[in-house]
């Protein structure tokens, strides 16, 4: 698998061979619009119209996003048959939503107490479930995390003190990575919801630096490009360090193309 020089999770981001992302959340029970719908119901200003009249329509007043959880019972979710379907497919990697931007997570993260799918909902590990499923066809599995979480009060406290505090990165978002990465050790990690804040507040480089040099998948990760504020394509160079040649672009997601990462053969990550 792979090539020579080259660490075995690459090959599944060369130009031309694709894969399968999985939104899989509480936003999954309205099922309407999209993975954004709770931004666009309540958190943008002014609402969203459809959004606001689909609640109307469907549910009683006072009804809040938090109840959707433990309808979220993901009856439908057969890892087995996921899997047959994406080996069927031809992909070569499969990512899963760990944690959108709502914040709840597909594992039970002991840092999102309750907002996790083992607490409520469908009381079950969807990460580590699908991720065996998906291994065990010989695909390569990644897993997706949002850095920021929309209504997280520990989030938009820091985000009013201007992120000069890191209250939310210290106390959720950093344990919540090390603990996903030690814990399913994925092939690829797809970074997301970075935009409203620098590297500098996320601990980026920290945590990058981590994950190339002593975390368990430290010869084998692959990262996108989406791990702060205004970061040009060629933040590998600042951060990662010295990755190796960019492997693929993938498809644009609100209008921002990815791009993924591995690191060189012997090289270091500096901060």
């Amino acid at each position: 698998m792979g090539q020579p020089g080259r660490p075995p999770a690459a090959s599944m981001v060369r130009p031309g061979e694709g894969g399968d992302i999985c939104p899989l959340g509480v936003f999954s029970v309205p099922g309407f619009g999209s993975e954004w719908f709770w931004w666009h119901w309540q958190g943008q200003q002014p609402p969203d119209q459809k959004c606001v009249s689909y609640m109307s329509k469907n549910y009683p007043p006072g009804f809040s996003y938090p109840e959707f959880a433990p309808q979220f019972h993901a009856q439908f979710f057969n890892p087995g048959d996921w899997a047959d379907i994406f080996k069927a497919s031809g992909a070569k990697y499969v990512v899963l939503t760990a944690k959108h931007h709502e914040g709840f997570t597909n594992w039970g993260s002991p840092n999102s107490w309750n907002w996790n799918s083992v607490d409520t909902g469908p009381h079950r590990d969807l990460v580590g479930d699908l991720g065996e499923a998906v291994r065990n066809r010989s695909l390569h599995y990644g897993l997706y995390n949002s850095l920021y979480e929309w209504f997280n009060p520990l989030y938009l406290t820091d985000k009013k003190n201007g992120f000069k505090t890191q209250e939310f990165v210290m106390h959720k978002l950093l344990p919540e990575l090390y603990n996903m990465v030690v814990r399913y050790r994925p092939d690829l990690i797809w970074s997301d919801g970075d935009w409203e804040a620098p590297d500098t507040y996320w601990n980026s480089t920290e945590f990058l630096a981590w994950l190339y040099n002593d975390s368990p998948v430290k010869d084998t990760i692959v990262t996108n490009d989406r791990w702060a504020l205004a970061v040009p394509v060629n933040m590998a160079a600042t951060t990662t360090v010295k990755t190796n040649t960019l492997r693929a672009s993938c498809p644009s997601t609100n209008g921002r193309n990815a791009h993924l990462w591995t690191r060189s053969p012997g090289a270091t990550a500096e901060t």
